[in-house]
C-alpha cells in the first residue's frame, strides 16, 4: 500500500506473526521512489525484510551473548546499541564473540540509502526458513498455485544479469559465467562473440576463448510466462596470449595503474588498490623507492569487502629441476587501528579494527586459486606499536604512512606450481575498518637450493629442503607429523613435532643456528616416512 499522508513516517511493515488483516507493507508516497533525508526505494526493501521475519539489527540494543536468541536473533549482524543514521566507526556492544565493530549498512538499520548495502547470510537464511515454513503465512505466496494467477517468480517479469568470475582470462582457458537473472528464467541464450560455451542453454556455461582481444557478451533470457529479456555487455572479456618470463617485478614505478595485463578486481565499485606516489620522504619498500600500492582502509567504511590486484598470466612450465626453486618475495607495511571513543552517544568501547592481507596462486589464468598466504591486524603490521590508537574522535593524522624501516618482507616457495602455465598471482585485501595497506617490490624469480638432496618420498608423502626451510605435501590431511635433524656425528640437532596436518604444502622452519655442513633430516608421520640430506651454508 502507498499512503500519502503519514505524518512523516517513511514507512512501516508487520512480520508473518501479524493477523491476516494487518500483515503487509506501508510505504509514505514522499519515500517510494526517492524522498527527503536520502531515503527512496531501499525504504521499501527495509520494510519487506520485516515481512520476511528480520528485526532491525538495532533490535534489544546490545542484547545479551546469546546471539540466537537475542537481538535480531541472527549470529552474523554485530550487536549494536542503537539505530544509526549516519555510518561511522565504532564499537558499541562488547558482548558479541568475538568482539566486532558495529556495521550500520545492513539494510536493516537506519542509515541513508546510499549507504544501505546488503543482508547478511545469516538475514538470508532466516527469512528463507520463513518463506518455507509450512506453519507460516508466508508459505502459499511461494507456491505456484500462488505464483501463476498473480504473475509473480517464474510467471511474472523476467530481468537479466550476469557476471563473469574473471574478465580477465587467458587464450585457451575455460572462463566461468554465471546467470543472476531476476523472475526465475527456464531458458538462456548466451552470445560469446566467438567464445565456445559448454553449453551455450546452461544459466552458468563455461567458455573458451581460441583468440586474444576483447569480446562482448549477451544473454537472452525467458521465463514460463513468455516473458524475455536481453542484456549486453560490450568489451566485458579480455583474453590475454602474452605470458612473462622469469624473471618477473613489479614496483609499481610507472605511472600507468594498474600495470599493463594486470588486473585490480573491485567488486563493489568503491576504493580500491591505487598507485602511490611520495617523494619527500619516499614512503615505497624501505624509503628505496617513491612508489608502492595502497589501499585506503583508513577511509574505507565498508566492512569485510576485499579488492584484488592480480600479476599477469607468468610461464612457470619449464621449471622442472628439483635444484631450482620458483619464489615468490613482496613487502608490505601496516598499521591496524585501536579505536574507542567513550564519550561518543552512544559510547564506542576500545577495540582492535584489523584488515587482512590474502596471497592466492592459479595455475590456471584465474580459474581457480589456492590460498598461500595470509595475515591480518596485529600480525599483519609493520608499525613499531602494531596499532595505532586513538582514542575519541579520528583525525586524518591516524592514518598510516610507513617510514623506511616499518616495511616488512616474506616469501612463498611455489614448489607445488613448478612446469606449469599460466600462473597468476592474487593478492587480496580485507577490509576492517582499520588503516592503510602498502605493497610494493614483488618478485618471482627463481633460486637454487642449497640443498643438495634428491627429494624424499613415500607413499603419499613427500618433502624436500629449500633455503632453510623443510616443505612436505601430503595427498591427505595427517592428524601429526615429526621430524628429526642430525648432524654427520649422528648427534640430534633438531626436531619438531606438530599436528594437524593439512593436505597439500606445509612448510616449517630449521634451526638456524647451525655449523655449515650435511645434515640429515628424518620425517615420520602415520603413512610412513622418509629421510632427505641438507646441506646448510650459513
Amino acid at each position: 500500500t502507498n499512503c500519502t499522508s503519514c505524518n512523516s513516517v517513511a514507512g512501516y511493515a508487520f512480520f508473518p506473526s501479524a493477523s491476516a488483516d494487518r500483515f503487509g507493507t506501508v510505504i509514505g508516497s514522499d519515500f517510494f521512489w526517492g524522498g527527503p533525508f536520502g531515503r527512496g526505494p531501499r525504504t521499501l526493501v527495509h520494510e519487506l525484510g520485516h515481512n520476511l521475519n528480520l528485526y532491525h539489527t538495532f533490535q534489544s540494543g546490545c542484547g545479551t551473548t546469546n546471539c540466537t536468541t537475542s537481538g535480531d536473533g541472527v549470529c552474523d549482524t554485530p550487536p549494536t546499541a542503537q539505530n544509526n543514521f549516519s555510518v561511522r566507526r565504532q564499537n558499541t556492544c562488547t558482548n558479541d564473540s568475538p568482539d566486532r565493530p558495529d556495521n550500520p549498512r545492513n539494510y536493516m538499520d537506519y542509515v541513508n540509502d546510499a549507504d544501505m548495502s546488503y543482508f547478511s547470510a545469516g538475514q538470508i537464511t532466516r527469512s528463507t526458513a520463513a518463506m518455507n515454513s509450512s506453519s507460516s503465512r508466508l508459505y502459499s505466496l511461494s507456491r505456484a498455485s500462488n505464483r501463476q494467477p498473480t504473475g509473480t517468480g517464474p510467471y511474472g517479469h523476467v530481468k537479466a544479469y550476469f557476471a563473469a568470475a574473471l574478465r580477465q582470462g587467458c587464450v585457451g582457458v575455460p572462463i566461468d559465467f554465471y546467470s543472476y537473472s531476476m523472475g526465475m528464467p527456464h531458458l538462456y541464450s548466451w552470445d560469446f562473440s566467438g567464445g565456445v560455451p559448454d553449453d551455450p542453454n546452461a544459466s552458468c556455461p563455461s567458455v573458451t576463448f581460441s583468440q586474444a582481444g576483447t569480446y562482448d557478451v549477451q544473454l537472452v533470457v525467458e521465463n514460463l510466462s513468455g516473458r524475455r529479456d536481453t542484456l549486453q555487455k560490450a568489451n566485458y572479456i579480455t583474453v590475454l596470449d602474452t605470458l612473462y618470463a622469469l624473471p618477473y617485478r613489479e614496483g609499481f614505478e610507472a605511472a600507468a595503474f594498474p600495470p599493463e595485463h594486470t588486473l585490480v578486481v573491485n567488486p563493489d565499485g568503491r576504493r580500491t588498490w591505487e598507485r602511490f606516489r611520495s617523494t619527500s620522504p619516499p614512503r615505497g619498500a624501505y624509503g628505496l623507492s617513491p612508489t608502492a600500492m595502497r589501499v585506503l582502509y583508513f577511509n574505507y567504511s565498508y566492512y569485510r569487502e576485499r579488492d584484488s590486484w592480480i600479476t599477469p598470466p607468468i610461464d612457470l612450465g619449464s621449471y622442472t629441476d628439483p635444484d631450482v626453486e620458483v619464489r615468490l618475495r613482496f613487502s608490505w607495511a601496516y598499521a591496524c587501528l585501536a579505536y574507542e571513543n567513550p564519550s561518543a552517544t552512544p559510547a564506542s568501547y576500545l577495540l582492535d579494527y584489523e584488515d587482512s592481507l590474502r596471497v592466492y596462486i592459479s595455475a590456471d589464468c584465474g580459474r581457480t586459486w589456492d590460498l598461500v598466504w595470509e595475515k591480518g591486524g596485529r600480525d599483519l603490521a609493520t608499525h613499531p606499536d602494531g596499532c595505532i590508537e586513538v582514542s575519541g574522535a579520528i583525525t586524518g593524522s591516524a592514518s598510516f604512512l610507513p617510514t623506511a624501516t616499518m616495511w616488512a618482507t616474506d616469501s612463498v616457495y611455489l614448489s607445488a606450481y613448478k612446469g606449469l602455465s599460466p600462473v597468476r598471482v592474487r593478492f587480496e585485501g580485507v577490509s576492517g575498518w582499520g588503516n592503510t595497506l602498502y605493497l610494493d617490490d614483488i618478485e618471482i624469480d627463481t633460486v637454487r637450493n642449497i640443498a643438495s638432496i634428491a627429494p624424499g618420498r613415500v607413499g603419499g608423502l613427500a618433502g624436500y629442503v629449500s633455503e632453510g626451510y623443510l616443505h612436505i605435501k601430503s595427498v591427505q590431511a595427517l592428524p601429526g607429523l615429526s621430524y628429526w635433524m642430525y648432524d654427520v656425528q649422528g648427534q640430534l640437532v633438531g626436531q619438531k613435532q606438530a599436528g594437524p596436518i593439512p593436505a597439500g604444502w606445509s612448510r616449517w622452519v630449521l634451526p638456524g643456528e647451525l655449523a655449515a655442513g650435511v645434515y640429515g633430516i628424518r620425517v615420520e608421520s602415520s603413512v610412513g616416512g622418509f629421510s632427505v640430506r641438507y646441506w646448510h651454508q650459513p
